[in-house]
């Protein structure tokens, strides 16, 4: 893997589990994942948080494995299991894959993420465990209709 550890660039290292970042997990999985995470000072934004975490070339299997610690904070967890409930979401990955008016602006920045980028982390995702299923979000028929083609739809 890359970069991503306690290595003294640009962060430092704080307990899963601080502002806006919620683990789950035994303590020693939480141990564990203080010894990898690095949250960087004044960002509360996961995007930017993780956007630093490429810079200094931490892997995408790292960034993903940050994401599965995650939580929603809780003015947001009951709106998400509401929302869950209604629509017959069990647990699964989300992907929010803009491509319309978001595309432009991303490959400027150099923040566009191929569809090569999710179809690799999916492919991780059923390797570590071949029942995760996933919840696309798009805003574009293309992208939808070769994800479905290449996933099928999962239960």
């Amino acid at each position: 893997g890359g970069g991503g550890g306690d290595d003294g660039r640009d962060g430092d290292v704080r307990k899963p589990g601080g502002e806006g970042v919620r683990t789950r997990g035994s303590e020693q999985q939480q141990q564990q994942q203080q010894r990898r995470l690095v949250i960087f000072k004044g960002q509360k934004s996961l995007r930017k948080i993780l956007w630093k975490m490429a810079k200094i070339r931490a892997s995408d299997g790292e960034i993903f494995r940050l994401y599965a610690t995650l939580r929603p904070a809780p003015s947001l967890r009951h709106e998400i299991i509401r929302f869950a409930a209604q629509h017959g979401v069990r647990w699964r990955v989300g992907l929010h894959i803009r491509r319309t008016d978001h595309i432009k602006a991303a490959t400027t920045k150099g923040r566009f993420s191929s569809d090569q980028f999710f179809r690799d982390t999916i492919d991780e995702a059923l390797r570590n465990d071949p029942k995760t299923t996933f919840f696309l979000a798009t805003d574009n028929a293309d992208t939808q209709h070769k994800f479905l083609s290449a996933y099928g739809r999962r239960p």
